[in-house]
């Protein structure tokens, strides 16, 4: 069975009022996932040609490029629809999701999948050299994660695993102590207010977080 993960990734184009729109496709053991290009002004829906090499699972415009993570990192030129790098590393065998903490850094969340494992990576990028200039270690099942007042939350209730969202401080990239929230979450996002919204996925709970300080 295929399964598709929705993603979508919304980029304004600088030449014209129109927006560009990227779907990610999650894709299956039989077929890698894939990005479609939808193109509003001819009305069609085109699959970028780009060897994805196996799952599709996150992706983000960042400094004019799509991320898209999976078994490897791609960035995709959003103007060309090309893919200007790709980063692959031996340590990793499933990024998840990406966000950007500084004009040419980014984490990327991984899983460890190895038997008996009680702790996963946080990925640092160098988006200037596309390179995993160094790791961050945080316990295992980390998922999405959001940036509010210096600091990314990670969620780590992948698989209903935890009740806890690990905290990095973007500057020094040190874990900061972790925020208990009583529910798995697996997706947070952040606002303009520097509150995070953490998606539970074994109750049907929202959990808001102070970006500043960890307080629900």
């Amino acid at each position: 069975m295929s399964r598709f993960l929705l993603l979508l990734a919304f980029v304004a184009t600088a030449a014209s009022a129109q927006t560009s729109i990227f779907v990610g496709n999650q894709g299956s053991f039989a077929s890698p996932g894939s990005v479609t290009y939808v193109d509003r002004a001819a009305n069609t829906a085109t699959n970028l040609p780009i060897a994805l090499s196996g799952f599709l699972q996150g992706m983000d415009v960042i400094n004019g490029r799509l991320y898209v993570t999976g078994n490897s990192i791609n960035a995709i030129d959003v103007q060309t629809r090309q893919r200007v790098a790709q980063i692959t590393d031996p340590a990793f065998a499933s990024a998840r999701y990406i966000v950007k903490v500084g004009p040419n850094k980014a984490y990327v969340s991984t899983q460890n999948f190895a038997p008996g494992a009680t702790t996963a990576e946080v990925l640092v990028l160098d988006l200037a050299a596309n390179t995993v200039a160094r790791r961050i270690t945080v316990p295992t099942n980390p998922e999405e994660m959001a940036l509010a007042a210096g600091r990314v939350y990670v969620a780590l209730g992948g698989f209903s695993a935890k009740t806890t969202l690990t905290v990095i401080d973007t500057a020094t990239d040190a874990v900061l102590p972790s925020v208990e929230l009583g529910c798995s979450p697996r997706f947070v996002l952040a606002d303009d207010d520097a509150e995070v919204f953490a998606l539970c996925t074994d109750t049907s709970e929202i959990v808001v977080v102070a970006g500043a300080t960890g307080a629900v």
